[in-house]
């Protein structure tokens, strides 16, 4: 065997707990993304947008955060009480697990795969944003709203910014605060406001270098980072991540699989009987 016997067990008797500690993180995991993607989801339709469901993200971690602890809690019982049938029920977790995390991997991979290469002139809800953001180009640090704006003026934002003073705070550092703006934009605004901060980006299709709804002082990736541009990029991380966490996961199942197999099949339990759960609850407890 590729290890001895007292490895073997040390690494069966841990798989219960540690199945069950990777429950737990796809719990936290999935509370954070949940609170991600209602944040996002919110934004979205304050801007109109319906057609990028974002709840896809956080089902599987779901799903899966509450069968692993399910297969975690059937292996640590049948380890305690020798249990034949929790046992069997535990390694079958383990090797469904380890092929659904590697399964899903591949579908977190191709979803992210389609937020690549998207025009966004041919989407849909894009001119209200469109217009939203021109009308601030027009008035934000120009002839009509002086802003504050206190950081270094070089040639990437001197085009944008216009009339402004480094000193007067009292000044608007965003468009919304500007003389004259429509209050039937201000949920929009809102929402384009927590995308830039969220993202550092500015304009919708086309990049502009300062934030205009956020604050003209915050920063702008480059000085040119279009905030749809900047959506596609963290709705394909976020799936490229999760790829790679649910690979990682597969890899840890599959390794569960062959430690219990090995310990299973090792000489040291050939008089333990013939039944492979008889010797698995033997050596697990």
């Amino acid at each position: 065997m590729c290890l001895p016997y007292g490895c073997l067990k040390c690494f069966v008797q841990l798989e219960g707990w540690l199945t069950f500690v990777i429950g737990i993180l796809a719990i936290v995991a999935a509370i954070i993304i949940t609170v991600i993607q209602k944040a996002f989801d919110s934004a979205l339709k304050d801007l109109g947008i319906t057609d990028i469901d974002t709840s896809v993200i956080v089902v599987p971690f779901w799903i899966f955060a509450s069968i692993v602890i399910f297969f975690a809690i059937s292996g640590l019982c049948g380890a305690k009480h020798r249990s034949k049938c929790l046992l069997a029920i535990f390694n079958l977790g383990n090797i469904c697990l380890f092929l659904a995390f590697l399964s899903l991997s591949l579908v977190a991979y191709v979803f992210g795969s389609l937020f690549q290469d998207k025009d966004c002139l041919k989407e849909q809800s894009v001119q209200q944003i469109e217009d939203l953001y021109s009308m601030a180009e027009k008035t934000l640090c120009k002839e009509s709203c002086q802003c504050y704006y206190s950081q270094e003026m070089n040639k990437q934002v001197e085009s944008a910014v216009k009339n402004y003073t480094p000193s007067d705070k009292t000044k608007p550092t965003q468009v919304q605060e500007c003389p004259g703006f429509n209050k039937d934009y201000k949920l929009s605004a809102s929402a384009l406001s927590w995308m830039e901060e969220k993202l550092e980006c500015s304009g919708w299709c086309t990049g502009y270098p300062i934030q205009q709804f956020n604050n003209v002082n915050s920063k702008v990736k480059s000085y040119n980072n279009p905030c749809y541009k900047a959506m596609l990029t963290y709705f394909e991380s976020a799936f490229n991540t999760t790829g790679a966490i649910l690979i990682s996961i597969a890899s840890v199942f599959g390794l569960m699989v062959i430690m219990t197999c090995c310990l299973c099949c090792h000489p040291h339990n050939s008089n333990k009987g013939s039944d492979y759960y008889t010797r698995l609850a033997y050596t697990a407890d």
